[in-house]
């Protein structure tokens, strides 16, 4: 079974609706298999993530910022805790999940 020990559920203010949650990924084998290099950082206090160019690695690299980041290194059971638990909870609790 999963322990869903210590996990806490935080109301959203009135003016609260949607949270942007990006998760970058690692390369998988077809991608390092054709050598290609990972492009995106992630700062997960920021919650910014910047993409770098291929084809231009002496361009600035894009910067975006979101609610919360995930990167390659945070488990499947993190990224539920900290993003689909909260609105599973505010849904059995009666408020709108969606």
């Amino acid at each position: 079974g999963v322990a869903l020990v210590g996990v806490k559920m935080e109301k959203a203010s009135a003016g609260e609706c949607v949270k942007v949650v990006v998760r970058c990924r690692p390369l998988f084998g077809k991608e390092i298999g054709e050598g290609r290099k990972k492009i995106v950082a992630c700062d997960l206090k920021t919650g910014e993530i910047k993409i770098q160019n291929p084809k231009l690695p002496e361009d600035p690299a894009k910067q975006f910022t979101f609610d919360q980041v995930y990167d390659e290194r945070n488990t499947q059971m993190e990224i539920f805790e900290g993003t689909a638990l909260p609105i599973v909870r505010a849904a059995i609790e009666g408020y709108n999940g969606t």
